[in-house]
């Protein structure tokens, strides 16, 4: 009776290949987080010493996150340079 061959798989490398990292930027990390609703509504609150009704805080909320998006395409489409200028003139609108 003649021995069967097992055949054994070839085992590849696990060595990774690496590449070089570059660093990516995108425009959700230069965005700034959106502000906190209840941050919005305790202003409020403070600051016309009466109730505020809640759904005020949550269309302010949503008013300034659109001027924030509206100022920063505005920014984005002058170029990377008047985004660079804004941070050092201390500019928050930008990034």
């Amino acid at each position: 009776m003649a021995k069967k061959s097992i055949k054994k798989p070839i085992k590849k490398s696990k060595k990774a290949i690496t590449t070089k990292k570059h660093k990516v930027t995108s425009t959700k990390k230069l965005a700034k987080q959106p502000l906190d609703v209840m941050f919005i509504h305790s202003c409020l609150q403070n600051n016309f010493l009466m109730r505020v009704d809640p759904c005020a805080s949550f269309v302010l909320e949503g008013v300034l996150q659109y001027l924030g998006a509206e100022i920063f395409r505005i920014e984005l489409s002058r170029g990377p340079k008047s985004l660079q200028e804004c941070r050092t003139v201390n500019c928050h609108h930008g990034a």
